[in-house]
């Protein structure tokens, strides 16, 4: 009885599989439409507003790029925030890499659009925030 039911269970998902449509992947269009996604990755890590300074950097060529530079403990997972960063763009269709900063050890996450860098995430390790 036993062996039906799992034959009969593997039938379904099967089934299901073959038939269901995968869902099409969501693209980001304009790189201006990311701040909410990394605001909602600070937010779900439990980093408060307080704790983060946001910037736009212009440059002389016309392009610019927003600097998230967020102040941490020195034992706080920097590179699990990393992970679910990049996890979480990945679902867009948006790439990351991370720098880290010695002696300080500090993480700078670039965030890429199209091949260009358009967000950097600064990890800053504040000593004080023990």
């Amino acid at each position: 009885m036993g062996l039906v039911l799992i034959w009969v269970a593997n039938l379904s998902v099967a089934l299901a599989l073959w038939f269901v449509e995968p869902p099409m992947p969501v693209r980001i269009a304009d790189s201006s439409d990311l701040g909410p996604v990394v605001d909602a990755v600070f937010r779900e890590q439990g980093l408060r507003k307080e704790t983060i300074r946001v910037r736009t950097e212009e440059f002389g060529n016309g392009a610019s790029r927003t600097i998230h530079t967020v102040q941490v403990p020195p034992a706080w997972p920097k590179t699990r925030f990393h992970i679910h960063l990049a996890d979480s763009l990945r679902q867009l269709g948006i790439r990351t890499y991370g720098v880290v900063e010695f002696p300080d050890r500090h993480l700078r996450i670039h965030i890429l659009h199209n091949g260009k860098v358009v967000r950097s995430v600064a990890l800053v390790t504040d000593p004080k925030m023990l």
